[in-house]
């Protein structure tokens, strides 16, 4: 099983958290803990297409096979091999974490932020990138099993790529509102 060793920084006292193996960041607001990470994805780390074991008769679009459409809200799913995820999800009976991007954003260059990651995405896949990096939200799905030092790992096989009031937050340090 891998841990998760989390360090505090001293760059943001009691706020910051990030771990020196993984790179799993933890962020307080409003007295609740953020867990996330960077990831860089290649070619065959991640998919466009429904895994099988996730289609469902109550999700139309998981039987279509394919996920890759990007909504005109900023929205989109991939799935990423859970295997090359640095957090362990025990509980996932899937070799594929599905990973969302939150479709709600009131503002066009948000969407924009948005379709620039998804259309980076495109281009690994089709190999015109060698990789992208993402941010990974880990809530809420996400269980503390130890705080110091801080161990954690996935309830599920869910996840989403990391937001805050809609936006796309291509980083891990705290999230100031627009």
């Amino acid at each position: 099983m891998k841990y998760l060793l989390i360090l505090l920084l001293p760059l943001m006292p009691c706020c910051l958290i990030q771990s020196g193996a993984t790179g799993v960041t933890v962020n307080t607001t409003n007295g609740k803990k953020y867990y996330h990470l960077e990831v860089s994805l290649h070619k065959d780390d991640f998919r466009l297409t429904w895994p099988e074991e996730w289609f469902d008769p109550q999700w139309p679009e998981s039987t279509s096979g394919t996920c890759d459409i990007y909504e005109p809200t900023g929205g989109f799913i991939i799935f990423i091999r859970k295997s090359t995820f640095p957090v362990p999800a025990p509980n996932c009976n899937s070799d594929w974490l599905k990973v969302v991007m939150n479709g709600r954003s009131d503002d066009a260059s948000d969407a924009q932020t948005k379709k620039t990651l998804w259309k980076r995405l495109l281009a690994v896949k089709a190999g015109e990138l060698s990789e992208v990096s993402a941010i990974i939200e880990l809530n809420p799905y996400v269980s503390v099993l130890n705080k110091d030092p801080l161990i954690v790992e996935l309830d599920y096989c869910n996840l989403n790529f990391r937001t805050a009031w809609g936006a796309y937050v291509d980083h891990q340090e705290s999230a100031q509102r627009p």
